[in-house]
Formats: C-alpha cells, structure tokens, sequence
C-alpha cells in the first residue's frame, strides 16, 4: 500500500483533487492519542457507505500484519461485516474538501491508537451523521 503524509493533496486519475488521511508509512510514525468516542463506529459506517476503488488484493496492516480483518457495522441492521484493507473511503466535508482514507483506517484507530488530523475527524463524523443508516441494495 502506498503512503502519504497526512493532509497531503493528490489529483485521482480522474482529476478529483483529495486529500490523504491515514495513509501511513510504516517506517516513520504516527499521531497517537484518545480519539473521540464516535469516530471509530462512524469510520466503521463510511467503510460501507463510502466504500471506493475496491480492490481484489486485501493488505495485511504494516505494524502488527493483521490480515482480512472484518468489522460489524454498527446501526446498519443487516449490512455485512465491512473488510478493513482492500478499499477506501472517499468523503466530502462541510467546507467542501475531499478526503481519501484507506479503509484500513478502522484498524490504525482502533488497534494502534492512530489520531486521525482534526479536519478529517470533524468530516467523517458531518459525514456520518448525515447518512442514512439503511442496509445499501448492492451493498449487502
């Protein structure tokens, strides 16, 4: 998996400006710290509301080499457990701006205390909080 500083812009191939959160290098370090309460179920949900540029191939996490690591999505009734390591999620905050995560993002929070920069924390829970929590048809 690639790595890039967070708060870092890129241009998608398809020309989208983004910017990239929790795309860590596992030679350098990371933000550690207390998360709000609400983030990891919230990246959770965005892991199936918001899932982009799945892949076939599922990457195992660099610090502790988890692999094909599943999450229930909490007050979606009936949704599947979401793969951590083989998608993204893409957002778009209230101030307009994109951000790219790996969905392997759950895992760094949850597992290894990653402290995701402020502005994104702020858009995934905006995000969240304006989703629907309803099973997605072709997300089963």
């Amino acid at each position: 998996m690639v790595s890039h500083a967070d708060l870092c812009g890129f241009t998608t191939e398809t020309g989208q400006v983004m910017v990239a959160v929790g795309w860590l290098d596992p030679r350098g370090g990371f933000p550690v710290g207390a998360a709000d309460p609400r983030l990891l179920p919230a990246l959770t949900r965005l892991c199936y509301t918001h899932e982009q540029n799945l892949t076939r191939a599922c990457y195992q996490c660099p610090y502790c080499l988890a692999h094909h690591v599943f999450r229930d999505v909490p007050e979606i009734p009936g949704a599947r457990p979401v793969l951590l390591g083989n998608a993204e999620i893409h957002i778009v905050g209230p101030d307009g701006v994109a951000y790219a995560a790996p969905t392997l993002v759950v895992h760094y929070v949850e597992e290894h205390g990653y402290l995701p920069p402020r502005p994104f924390v702020e858009a995934a829970l905006w995000v969240d909080a304006r989703t629907p929590r309803e099973l997605q048809e072709w997300n089963r």
